[in-house]
């Protein structure tokens, strides 16, 4: 005879104890399944939240390497601005200073706003500047390409020079 979970068999099984101590043995067990079940959910929490500060505490450090970078583009946007004033280009040199003006409100966001924040902020200006989002995104893409081909081809370039230097000592007296 089979028994659903709610009924505890009343008079003893065949060549088992009695009813009561089955009662309480099921009790028991019953009892260590929940702690068992409150422990894994105690633990599942407990990891959820190291995995949440951990990847907040990362997402702080890159926010912040982020805003560097880009306040580094400002500066440089800001430099190209005054050679195209002394070159006498007026118009471009406007241009590149509110880009350089832009990017540094954009890096002290970066600095000063929460993850939560920050994308909040870009979700509501995509969608109220579409075009100017898409723009400045295939800019900033264009930007960060240079960036990093440029960033590439120094650090070749010094690791040229390093096994260059290494070989010359070699054969150094």
């Amino acid at each position: 005879m089979a028994y659903s979970d709610t009924e505890i068999p009343t008079r003893p099984i065949p060549g088992s104890e009695t009813s009561y101590e089955t009662k309480e043995t099921l009790g028991e067990a019953k009892q260590a399944t929940e702690e068992i079940k409150n422990d894994v959910k105690q633990e599942a929490q407990r990891i959820t939240a190291e995995a949440k500060q951990r990847g907040q505490a990362l997402f702080d450090s890159q926010k912040h390497a982020a805003a560097d970078e880009i306040g580094n583009m400002a500066l440089a946007l800001r430099r190209t601005a005054q050679e195209l004033n002394q070159e006498q280009q007026p118009s471009t040199a406007k241009l590149a200073t509110r880009a350089a003006d832009s990017l540094e409100r954009l890096a002290g966001t970066l600095r000063d706003k929460d993850l939560r924040t920050v994308f909040s902020q870009l979700e509501h200006y995509a969608r109220e500047h579409p075009g100017m989002f898409f723009g400045g995104s295939v800019v900033a893409g264009l930007l960060l390409a240079r960036f990093l081909k440029s960033s590439a081809e120094g650090s070749s370039e010094m690791s040229g020079r390093a096994r260059t230097e290494s070989r010359g000592s070699q054969y150094a007296f």
